[in-house]
């Protein structure tokens, strides 16, 4: 696999994943007004965590704003709240 293909393949990868994310929260938001159960607030707001990882992701690929030891540690944050989110989710009553 080229470098050039690898990189598309990267691009393709990230985009799917923050539109996967954005309609897996709007999805979670619309049963949430439907239901109005904490549990699916607290999954709405890791799908949400999702896409704005997906978001500043796809960002540093194309900008490379931030030095890739901050960028680790804003993704590593946010997948420490999403892990909370979805634990919180599956321990409330």
């Amino acid at each position: 696999m080229s470098f050039l293909s690898f990189i598309t393949l990267q691009n393709f990868v990230a985009a799917w994943v923050t539109v996967i994310a954005f309609v897996l929260f709007t999805i979670s938001i619309l049963a949430l007004r439907k239901s109005g159960n904490s549990r699916i607030a607290m999954i709405a707001g890791a799908f949400l965590l999702f896409f704005l990882e997906g978001l500043i992701f796809t960002y540093q690929l194309f900008a490379e704003y931030f030095a890739l030891p901050v960028f680790f540690v804003i993704v590593g944050l946010i997948d420490i709240a999403i892990l909370l989110l979805i634990f919180g989710a599956t321990l409330m009553r």
